[in-house]
């Protein structure tokens, strides 16, 4: 099943509500204790996108995407999270993965502890590569592939380390099988009424 690579209306996106979700099971022992068990080694995003729908158009817009991917055989689509989208020199890393390709992760740090977080849809030509050699750092000779994440680098040496900088989106597809009607007032081109949850998920790779 093909994925599009398009990405829904940032109109939509930047007034949605969402982030970062994992599980866990909560015991409370005899003594009051909490005991916790992760079951997620990975975060899963969820977005509520009908907080971002403020007009017919933008209605339109993601009942388009509705139609042509739950009907067209496509796994989902890209998504726009503007709390979340930036890589920076600080803030990403590049992992090995075989021969001359690497993997873009954006990290998020706490003291020593790191979490690295996959990057499997990079904006396509937006991502710069970094490589730190003995302390030194340059921009280094790569290519990106948005639909992946992966990224070709050339003239690797042992001990080499590399960054990037740029943007990225998320891979979705919608929770939901059915988009619930938003209710119209009866005029064509008026304020939308009775908004329900409209719930995109993140596809893990």
């Amino acid at each position: 099943m093909a994925f599009l690579e398009q990405r829904i209306s940032d109109a939509v996106s930047r007034g949605s509500k969402g982030g970062p979700r994992g599980r866990r099971t909560k015991v409370y022992v005899e003594s009051g204790r909490l005991r916790q068990r992760f079951l997620w080694s990975r975060s899963l995003q969820q977005y509520d996108i009908s907080y971002g729908i403020k007009t017919v158009a933008d209605f339109e817009a993601v009942r388009a995407f509705f139609y042509v991917v739950m009907f067209g055989a496509y796994d989902g689509f890209r998504f726009k999270d503007w709390n979340d989208y930036r890589l920076t020199q600080t803030t990403s890393t590049l992992t090995f993965v075989s021969g001359t390709e690497w993997q873009i992760y954006r990290t998020y740090t706490v003291g020593a502890a790191t979490h690295a977080r996959i990057i499997t849809k990079p904006v396509d030509g937006s991502i710069v590569v970094y490589r730190t050699r003995s302390g030194s750092t340059t921009v280094a000779t790569a290519t990106e592939d948005p639909e992946t994440g992966l990224v070709t680098i050339s003239g690797h040496s042992s001990g080499d380390t590399y960054t990037c900088t740029g943007e990225f989106d998320v891979p979705v597809t919608f929770m939901d099988d059915a988009l619930d009607q938003i209710e119209l007032d009866g005029n064509p081109g008026q304020e939308l009424h009775g908004l329900p949850s409209v719930m995109l998920e993140e596809i893990l790779p």
